[in-house]
């Protein structure tokens, strides 16, 4: 509804501009849903209200294809298993393909960040014959 990006709220003109928007927006509640840089923000911005006395409350929901949000109360996070389903059907085809030909090969290259937890977990559901996981390649 806002916007997305990377930028953190650190100063404190920042988090003015913030109390006077949901101020002005009359906002009971301010639900963030989004990776680890904006559930900070949603973090500090809720600290900052309640020490303000405001009655915006902030709610923040893990969503990162990336698995860097896991924890006992965060099992997974909905975007990380929507990717690895949609990729693991994309991946069968493939291997359908490949199957079905015996010529060919395929080779899948997996998008994320730093940690290959996309790549593991496509290979945990499809089985190839080879994962290479960049952590791994780029260490030795």
């Amino acid at each position: 509804m806002i916007c997305s990006g990377r930028d953190k709220i650190e100063t404190p003109e920042q988090f003015q501009q913030a109390e006077d928007i949901v101020n002005r927006l009359d906002l009971d509640g301010l639900v963030v849903i989004d990776g680890d840089d904006s559930n900070t923000n949603a973090c500090l911005l809720g600290e900052y209200f309640r020490g303000r006395n405001l009655k915006t409350r902030i709610i923040g929901c893990p969503k990162t294809i990336d698995e860097d949000l896991k924890c006992k109360e965060v099992p997974t996070s909905f975007g990380f298993d929507t990717t690895c389903k949609i990729y693991s059907e994309m991946i069968g085809n493939a291997m359908t393909d490949a199957r079905s030909t015996g010529k060919y090969y395929h080779f899948v290259r997996l998008m994320g960040r730093v940690a290959s937890h996309i790549t593991l977990e496509c290979a945990l559901e499809t089985h190839p014959n080879v994962a290479l996981i960049g952590e791994e390649v780029a260490e030795k």
